[in-house]
């Protein structure tokens, strides 16, 4: 077997870890980035899609026991007013209109009234064209890391029972919403976090063409830091890889992460195990396909788990009918070689009628020798036109750790554990062994008494389009590299947005 990171091709660094790990879903992410944040020294560095300057990260007891305001921004001009060494640093992508209804709006504005002078907030707009800035990340100190899929912002908070009805699954509207589900990675360690302070200050320069003002601790402070709930991976070092389109300050787009899934792939010998909101990029699908008519290779079992239908109507159609496509060929590839796949949502229901909890996790798991976690779905834009970042751990083939092996298959386990509702101990005797897996999901699935669901039972309410549209039109809605589409126009039109909302804050503030 050859690696299958490797520098240049499918990430941009290799480091190492002084320990690292999973954080399941929003109560153990949100949990953690404020214990982190209360030991923060010199610098915070807030990198995301979406921030939302209200909500709670702590409910229940947690919130009980903390003393203290735990809403976003009152928690962390606490902070400030605590420790006047203390600068944090938001940089928040300058969004797309057609988001404006799940904003929190006029965002610049409220941090400019009311936030603590050493908060520094600015919007992200360095981006072409119908792209986003779409990574997710926070680095305390220069020395603790988080990156994934989840951003500090409402709709994200859930606890892993993914309880029907839950009253802390709360906005801070007094609007519930429904179960869900996402992942967020854990590194510590000067070396791997450095590589994301490298990262942020690009995009703060590239974005605003000025140097932000970090200033990091001297020593090492946080050696001791453990986030609670933290699912260990035991590995010494982790890497870094990117989608980043070209744009100013980047006149090359990078697609680490399209090339580190298709190697991934590519390299799998017994398991594939995949978390996805979407699942659509032709990149993957080409992968899928290839590795599986491979005659001279083991049998794959390949396990997607998915939300039931792929979020609202705007992308059922931008996203859902290709992803139908795709699944609907890779099954057939499978079935005529046969090869396994299994495609699976996951229900809860509390005594009464069961509700789909929404996957927002991006993970992918091979053999229990990889895993990668970060903020990429598997659509095209994601793999090639959005600012994506994820973290990966690899055991070496040629000198393998068992600790390292262990965990990943663990942290495999762990996650079908929660998406089952099996205990740990049911599910690692189901999910521990790679051979025959789908084999034994689909009987659980089958059989009822869990919460895994087969997705091919499942026909999306738009799926009886799919013999009349020509899916490769839809690229226009997830498009694989950035548009070519007057872009000196798309600049001036931004620019003009962003002044007359700079005029707005200014009108507030006087």
């Amino acid at each position: 077997m050859k690696r299958i990171l490797t520098l240049g091709r499918n990430c941009s660094e290799q480091m190492s870890v002084n320990a690292s790990g999973l954080l399941v879903d929003g109560e153990a992410y949100f949990r953690a980035f404020y214990e982190a944040a209360i030991r923060a020294r010199t610098s915070i560095l807030l990198c995301g899609w979406q921030f939302d300057t209200e909500v709670a990260l702590l409910r229940g007891a947690h919130a009980d026991r903390a003393g203290g305001d735990v809403r976003l921004l009152t928690f962390l001009n606490t902070l400030c007013e605590r420790n006047a060494n203390l600068h944090i640093h938001v940089l928040a992508w300058d969004y797309s209109f057609i988001y404006a209804l799940e904003r929190q709006w006029l965002q610049q504005a409220v941090f400019e009234l009311r936030a603590h002078p050493n908060i520094h907030f600015k919007y992200d707009n360095n981006t072409p064209m119908g792209a986003s800035h779409h990574q997710k990340y926070v680095v305390v100190d220069g020395e603790l890391g988080f990156v994934g899929g989840m951003d500090l912002c409402e709709h994200r908070w859930d606890d892993r029972r993914h309880a029907v009805d839950n009253p802390l699954r709360v906005k801070s509207s007094g609007l519930h919403y429904g179960p869900f589900h996402d992942v967020q990675a854990f590194v510590q360690g000067r070396e791997a976090c450095g590589a994301l302070v490298r990262l942020f200050k690009s995009r703060w320069r590239d974005a605003h063409h000025e140097e932000p003002r970090i200033r990091l601790p001297r020593f090492r402070v946080h050696r001791d830091f453990q986030p609670p709930e933290l699912v260990a991976v035991h590995a010494r070092r982790c890497a870094i890889s990117r989608t980043a389109p070209r744009c100013e300050g980047n006149p090359a787009t990078c697609v680490e992460i399209r090339q580190l899934m298709s190697d991934a792939i590519l390299a799998a010998e017994h398991l594939i195990y995949i978390e996805t909101q979407y699942i659509s990029a032709k990149s993957v699908e080409e992968a899928l396909v290839h590795r599986m008519l491979m005659r001279n290779r083991g049998t794959l079992d390949i396990l997607i788990i998915l939300p039931q239908h792929p979020g609202e109507l705007k992308e059922r159609f931008a996203v859902g009918l290709a992803q139908s496509k795709l699944l609907s060929l890779v099954r057939e590839v499978a079935q005529s070689t046969g090869h396994h796949l299994g495609v699976y949502y996951s229900a809860g229901a509390d005594g009464g009628e069961a509700a789909p909890t929404y996957i927002h996790s991006k993970v992918m798991a091979v053999d229990d020798r990889f895993l990668t976690v970060g903020s990429a779905n598997l659509t095209n834009r994601s793999l090639g036109v959005d600012t994506e970042l994820h973290v990966s751990w690899e055991n070496d083939p040629a000198h393998p750790e068992p600790a390292l092996t262990a965990s990943i298959r663990d942290a495999r386990v762990d996650l079908l554990a929660e998406h089952s509702g099996l205990l740990l101990e049911d599910a690692a005797r189901v999910f521990g062994p790679m051979e025959g897996m789908v084999e034994r999901v689909d009987a659980l699935a089958r059989g009822g008494g869990t919460r895994l669901r087969l997705q091919q039972d499942v026909v999306a309410p738009e799926d009886w389009l799919l013999p009349y549209v020509d899916i490769d039109a839809l690229t226009l809605f997830d498009p694989d590299e950035p548009t070519t589409l007057d872009e000196e126009f798309a600049r001036d039109w931004k620019d003009l947005w962003t002044d007359g909302l700079a005029a707005l804050t200014r009108k507030l503030q006087t």
